[in-house]
């Protein structure tokens, strides 16, 4: 792989193992061009949710940095033997031509995400509050000098939110 500029994932993998593959895969040095798996449906639409869809969360965010994803198509339980009991769908991540967040700029928006999203449905400030170890006023401070309402919830903010939230 080390000598490919550009290669793909095609795979029907074990549904237990997608969202830690799905991440492992995003964060490689040369992470794949285009991802096309299937996984189970409810996975496929958290991490096609956009901001303000309840299904969002920190895995959607992280692949959002770097691929436009798309469910393509819905695989039927009857096409399965034996038939499974989730239904399945085609997700396609597509990379994009350059990352949403800066390299250098990446740990400290994980890490910001990842505590707003550790209590997904508290407000934001809340949320920031009790992973940071910080009295919610300062939270809500740092939230408004971002332009963010600190009453808002994790799923509600885009990738330019978090970034500046971030910085």
């Amino acid at each position: 792989i080390r000598d490919l500029k550009s290669w793909v994932v095609i795979a029907n993998i074990p549904y237990a193992i997608t969202s830690p593959l799905l991440r492992n895969l995003a964060r490689m040095d040369r992470p794949p061009h285009h991802i096309l798996v299937l996984v189970q449906k409810e996975l496929a639409e958290r991490i096609t949710a956009r901001a303000g869809n309840r299904h969002r969360g920190f895995l959607t965010v992280e692949l959002e940095v770097f691929y436009d994803s798309q469910i393509i198509g819905a695989v039927p339980q009857k096409s399965f033997w034996p038939q499974p009991e989730v239904k399945s769908a085609l997700l396609l991540l597509k990379q994009r031509p350059a990352p949403l967040v800066a390299q250098n700029e990446l740990p400290k928006f994980r890490s910001i995400v990842a505590a707003g999203f550790s209590a997904k449905r508290k407000q934001i400030q809340n949320s920031l509050a009790g992973s940071w170890g910080i009295p919610p006023q300062g939270v809500k401070e740092k939230l408004q000098k971002a332009g963010i309402d600190p009453t808002r919830r994790a799923e509600t903010l885009t990738i330019n939110e978090w970034r500046k939230l971030a910085k």
